[in-house]
């Protein structure tokens, strides 16, 4: 028993560089790259980004929202980000003339403009999720907000 185990595992290991070799893999024997290579910070920024996507998202997970809640919020998230993508372009694309030392008064002023379209749409989404919401789930999400503006920062 025990050596067909042994003789099992050896075989594997023999296996895995031979199918790896067949494959094409750069990487040498037995590795193969999962993803295409990221530069660097880019894996960080994409962490961050899913972080930030499912924190928004969490909030209203304890809500107990129904399946159809879910679906409108999910539809209304995706209109928002949909609507607001060229404003989010402009600027990023401002807030690197900013490190590099090349905005002006005019482009700070976009930005600053940017930055109040963007608040004005998150509010608008919050006013539309709001109004598919209950009564007990209002009064959930009011101190779910209490509680998190009185816990010091993390």
């Amino acid at each position: 028993m025990t050596k067909n185990i042994i003789a099992l595992l050896f075989g594997a290991l023999i296996a895995v560089p031979a199918v790896s070799a067949q494959v094409g893999n750069d990487l040498g024997p037995g590795l193969q790259r999962a993803r295409p290579k990221m530069q660097r910070g880019q894996r960080g920024q994409l962490k961050n980004k899913a972080k930030r996507q499912n924190k928004q998202l969490q909030r209203f997970e304890t809500l107990s929202l129904s399946a159809n809640q879910k679906l409108q919020v999910r539809q209304i998230v995706q209109s928002s980000k949909d609507r607001t993508q060229p404003l989010r372009q402009q600027m990023r694309q401002l807030r690197q003339q900013m490190r590099s030392g090349q905005l002006n008064a005019e482009a700070q002023a976009q930005l600053q403009n940017l930055r109040q379209q963007i608040k004005a749409e998150r509010k608008t989404v919050r006013q539309q999720v709001r109004q598919l919401l209950t009564r007990e789930q209002i009064k959930e999400l009011r101190q779910q907000t209490a509680a998190r503006r009185q816990s010091p920062a993390t």
